[in-house]
C-alpha cells in the first residue's frame, strides 16, 4: 500500500505532509506532475518529453530528488488539459502507473484535483506513518537523515527548459 493510499481524501494526504514539513504541489489543468520511480521510468520521460511538447507545449520543467532518492517532475504546459488527459500524458511519460490509476480511482470518487506531489522543504524532512501525525517534530532528532547534509544547491535538484514549443492537443476531440 502506498503512502496516498494510506488516507481517505487528497486533502488528507496534503495536510499530513504539511504537518511532516513537506510542500504539497498540486496539479491543475496546465501542469502535469510525474512520479519517476525508476532509471528506465526517466529514460521514457527523457525520450517522449519532446513528442508531448510538440503536442501540447511545455513551457519548462523541473525535476528534484523525492525523499526516497526517486525523481518528481513538473511540467508547465500552454495548453490547458482534462485531468483524463493530464493522467494518459503523465503515465506515458514515466510516471507510477499505481499513482496515475490511483489519482484516476480518486477522480472517479468526486474529487476535482487529485493529483499531487510532496516537496522536501527542507532537506531531511522525513514522511511520518500516519498514526504518528501527532508526534512529527522536525526539531526531533530522530528525523535526521543522511540528507540533512546535502547541498540543495547540488545537482539533486535541478531546472532545465524544454525544447522549442509545439502545438496543442486541442484539435483532438478524444483528448478534451
Amino acid at each position: 500500500m502506498s503512502q496516498f493510499e494510506k488516507f481517505k481524501t487528497s486533502s488528507d494526504a496534503a495536510k499530513h505532509a504539511e504537518s511532516c514539513g513537506f510542500e504539497v504541489i498540486h496539479g491543475d489543468e496546465k501542469t502535469l506532475l510525474l512520479d519517476i520511480d525508476s532509471g528506465p521510468a526517466f529514460r521514457q520521460f527523457e525520450l517522449n518529453r519532446d513528442l508531448v511538447d510538440q503536442l501540447v507545449g511545455i513551457i519548462d520543467y523541473t525535476v528534484w530528488n523525492s525523499q526516497n532518492s526517486k525523481h518528481h517532475v513538473k511540467l508547465k504546459l500552454k495548453t490547458p488539459l482534462s485531468i483524463e488527459c493530464r493522467l494518459f500524458l503523465q503515465a506515458c511519460l514515466g510516471s507510477d502507473a499505481r499513482r496515475e490509476l490511483l489519482t484516476y480511482k480518486r477522480i472517479l470518487e468526486g474529487e476535482a484535483e487529485p493529483s499531487m506531489l510532496f516537496r522536501p522543504r527542507k532537506w531531511g524532512n522525513k514522511w511520518k506513518e500516519p498514526s504518528m501525525q501527532n508526534q512529527a517534530n522536525p526539531a526531533n532528532p530522530e528525523w535526521a537523515t543522511e540528507f540533512d547534509s546535502v547541498d540543495p544547491r547540488s545537482s539533486d535538484t535541478f531546472a532545465t527548459a524544454p525544447p522549442a514549443p509545439g502545438r496543442g492537443l486541442q484539435n483532438l476531440p478524444w483528448l478534451r
